[in-house]
C-alpha cells in the first residue's frame, strides 16, 4: 500500500491521516481473539485497573505473540510508515493493546507521545510515527482518540506553563507527579484548542489512524456507550533515530532496543497464523 501525495500532504499539514478498512474482517477478528487470550496470560507489561482485575493495557505484544509480532510487520502500516518517514528502515518502538471496554472510565489527559520518547527514551527527535489499528468500530461514543490537528508543529510543548511552575516551587509532589505524566496543563490545552481545533478520528473495525507522536492527543472515558474500543498502538521509528542511551531506561516491552529494520510482509500475514 503506497500513500498518495494528497495523503501525504495531510499528514504533514494536519499530523494526521485516517485509512478507513485497511485491514479485513478476518483479520480484525484473528487480533480480537489474540487480544483476548493475552488479557489472560501472565505478562510483564500487562496493566491493570484499580480493580486489580480489569485489563487497561498491554504492552510488549509484538514480544508476546506471533499475530501481533507480524501485525507490526503487515505492508499496509508498514509501506505507509515508510514513506511518512522518508526512511526504508525502521525498527519497532512499542506496541502495545489499549482497553477501553462497554461503561468503563478510563481516561487519556491531553499529551505528546513524543515527550515520552525523546525524554524518558533518549529518542533525539520527535520524527516516529504512530499507528492505532482499531479492533472495535471507533465512534464518537466509545472514546474516541481526540488529536490536536496541526499541533505537531509546536515541537515538544513543556506540560507546566511557566506560572504553574513558579506556583509549584513548594508542592514539589504535585510538581514531580505532572513531570513523570507528562499531561499538559489546562491553561495550554486551551491555549492550543484556540489555535488549532479538535479532531476525533472515526471508523469500522480495521481501520488505521497514522499521527505524529508530537501531535498532542487524548481520550475521554467509555462511560456512556456500551461498545468496547479496543486499539492496536504501535510506534514505529527510523534506525537514523535511534535513542541515546539513559539513565533507568524503561523495560524493553515499552520502549524497544531492539534496532534491526523489519521488513514488509505479505498482505494476508495475519491470516496465515490460523
Amino acid at each position: 500500500m503506497q500513500l498518495t501525495s494528497d495523503q501525504l500532504k495531510t499528514y504533514e499539514d494536519q499530523g494526521y491521516l485516517l485509512l478507513p478498512n485497511s485491514l479485513a474482517p478476518g483479520e480484525v477478528e484473528v487480533m480480537r481473539t489474540e487480544a483476548s487470550a493475552l488479557c489472560l496470560q501472565d505478562l510483564a507489561g500487562k496493566i491493570l485497573k484499580k480493580d486489580g482485575k480489569t485489563v487497561k493495557m498491554i504492552h510488549g505484544t509484538h514480544l508476546e505473540n506471533k499475530v501481533f509480532h507480524r501485525l507490526v510487520r503487515h505492508p499496509k502500516l508498514l509501506k505507509p510508515v515508510m514513506q511518512i518517514l522518508g526512511d526504508s528502515a525502521v525498527y519497532i518502538h512499542r506496541c502495545s493493546l489499549n482497553f477501553k471496554p462497554a461503561f468503563e472510565d478510563t481516561m487519556w489527559s491531553w499529551h505528546q507521545d513524543s515527550f515520552y520518547f525523546c525524554k524518558e527514551d533518549g529518542m533525539p527527535t520527535d520524527q516516529a510515527v504512530i499507528a492505532i489499528v482499531f479492533l472495535d468500530e471507533v465512534n464518537e461514543f466509545n472514546g474516541p482518540i481526540l488529536l490536536m490537528p496541526g499541533s505537531h508543529k509546536e515541537g515538544l510543548i513543556n506540560p507546566i506553563t511557566e506560572e504553574e511552575e513558579s506556583s509549584a516551587i513548594e508542592e514539589k509532589q504535585y510538581l514531580k507527579s505532572r513531570r513523570t505524566q507528562y499531561m499538559l496543563s489546562r491553561p495550554t490545552v486551551t491555549k492550543l484548542v484556540e489555535k488549532y481545533g479538535i479532531v476525533a478520528p472515526k471508523g469500522s473495525a480495521g481501520s488505521v489512524l497514522l499521527f505524529h507522536p508530537s501531535c498532542v492527543h487524548g481520550s475521554a472515558p467509555n462511560i456512556m456507550s456500551p461498545f468496547n474500543r479496543t486499539i492496536a498502538v504501535i510506534a514505529y521509528n527510523s534506525v537514523e533515530n535511534i535513542p541515546i542511551p539513559v539513565e533507568n531506561p524503561r523495560p524493553e516491552y515499552v520502549a524497544g532496543r531492539d534496532y534491526r529494520p523489519i521488513e514488509p510482509l505479505s498482505e494476508d500475514v495475519l491470516l496465515q497464523v490460523l
